[in-house]
């Protein structure tokens, strides 16, 4: 152990397990620190445009993870593809289903200017609480939670503004469509919850 307490092993200084009632503690590489891949950009190579523009680096920075440091990005990508999933089924994005592989896909590839700032905030809310949620401070999952469920009622209000202005089929406009939900029971005619 280092001084205060703290362990300093391997040049990482690394927070002890928090105390009962204490707040978690849980460290990741600082802006300073320089990424322990040596295959990876440094993060002099990466610029402030190239890190707000990409999906992913641009998560990781919300999380307080050095964009450049790479151990983590399997599980960010799972995270990041499962609210895309989420996104998609509230009819947000693209028709074709979005997901990511890396950090070259850009939020443009995503969604449109307008609600672009929304769908990040929420992605970054989500992430959050699938792979760093605040188990110390429930009121602070409630808070998260909230703000999640809110995002998708705004999003899904966003999505169906631009499906009407752009004229694709959506659940909440299928009046307007001929026959793309015959499929249903009734004939897509009755309320089905959407």
């Amino acid at each position: 152990m280092g001084s205060g307490g703290r362990d300093t092993t391997d040049g990482k200084d690394v927070a002890p397990a928090p105390e009962a009632g204490g707040t978690e503690a849980r460290t990741y590489p600082s802006q300073t620190q320089a990424s322990p891949d040596s295959s990876a950009a440094s993060s002099s190579d990466l610029s402030s445009e190239q890190v707000r523009e990409s999906i992913l680096l641009s998560v990781k920075q919300a999380l307080g993870i050095v964009p450049d440091y790479r151990p983590f990005d399997d599980a960010i990508i799972m995270h990041i593809n499962s609210v895309f999933s989420t996104l998609h089924q509230l009819g947000v994005g693209p028709a074709e289903p979005f997901y990511i592989t890396g950090d070259e896909e850009r939020w443009e590839d995503f969604i449109n200017q307008e609600a672009t700032q929304m769908a990040r905030s929420y992605m970054y809310y989500k992430v959050r609480l699938l792979f760093d949620p605040p188990t110390a401070n429930s009121s602070m999952y409630d808070s998260f939670d909230k703000l999640t469920k809110e995002y998708e009622w705004r999003l899904r209000v966003a999505g169906d503004e631009d499906r009407r202005l752009h004229g694709t089929v959506s659940a909440s406009n299928r009046e307007e469509t001929s026959g793309d939900f015959d499929d249903l029971p009734g004939g897509g005619t009755e309320d089905v919850g959407w």
